[in-house]
């Protein structure tokens, strides 16, 4: 039966350390953890996440901290939020149509439960569509930020 335990956090987070992330290293640790125990607790298959090649590129990263983890712990992984060709061939614009395709990506993934990373402006929104479209969700955080300090 498909599920969706949902993770709401900025996306500073997902990109992980670069030269210009305000955000310490234990505070990425921590992120890192959050992500493993919600998967093993939850006995996922997938992370997925709102996330694209395209905007990890334009900021020189080849992979998000979701990808990492979904790596380490052998799960499945898919980025799912549209690239700029792909919103103007779809029409995509406003955030419930990419609410929309993220849950299309999801259910073409076909690997459930899965564990889903997005910007914490969209978990209550994302919550509705996947309940209103007949998959079941878990609001893991509604907006994470870690409790470490510098």
């Amino acid at each position: 039966m498909p599920k969706v335990y949902l993770i709401g956090t900025t996306h500073l987070y997902q990109f992980g350390p670069t030269p210009f992330t305000p955000i310490l290293a234990v505070q990425f640790d921590e992120f890192r953890e959050l992500l493993r125990q919600s998967a093993r607790r939850n006995q996922v298959r997938a992370i997925a996440e709102e996330m694209s090649l395209e905007a990890l590129t334009l900021r020189n990263l080849k992979e998000s901290i979701p990808k990492q983890i979904a790596a380490e712990l052998g799960l499945g992984h898919r980025y799912c939020d549209p690239n700029k060709s792909t919103r103007k061939e779809k029409r995509i614009s406003a955030n419930s149509e990419r609410e929309a395709y993220w849950r299309d990506q999801i259910l073409t993934m076909d690997l459930f439960p899965v564990l889903y990373v997005c910007g914490a402006d969209h978990v209550r929104g994302f919550s509705k569509l996947l309940s209103e479209s007949g998959i079941p969700v878990d609001i893991t955080a509604l907006d994470w930020e870690s409790k470490a300090t510098g």
